[in-house]
């Protein structure tokens, strides 16, 4: 999900600008896309991070992303997850999915989003 939204905030930021094509802008643009990869990878709030990018990119005055949360999914921990979270066997651990998504006229430039 973090790398679709990633996409989208990517084209919405290139139309803010001429279409170029050719070679360099397409390194440039994946160059882009790479830096938001590993910004988010290495964060520890997507959301934060999203709303900071569309700001520094001039996307919206001021971004807001809202995550909504995803009913029905489960998920146990590993015991690799829990050795890694140092947590014992018998805590409890909890698992959320989330879907962000900009609002409405914010990073997406008022682009309606599914």
């Amino acid at each position: 999900m973090r790398l679709r939204l990633g996409f989208a905030l990517l084209a919405a930021a290139s139309m803010s600008v001429p279409a170029r094509d050719g070679f360099v802008p397409r390194i440039e643009a994946l160059a882009l896309m790479q830096t938001l990869n590993a910004s988010l990878l290495a964060s520890r709030s997507a959301t934060a991070t999203l709303e900071k990018w569309c700001a520094d990119h001039k996307m919206s005055a001021e971004p807001k992303i809202v995550a909504r949360r995803v009913a029905g999914i489960e998920q146990q921990p590993s015991a690799e997850t829990r050795r890694r979270l140092d947590v014992a066997d018998a805590e409890p651990v909890k698992y959320r999915r989330v879907q962000l998504r900009p609002t409405i006229g914010t990073c997406l430039g008022g682009f309606p989003t599914k």
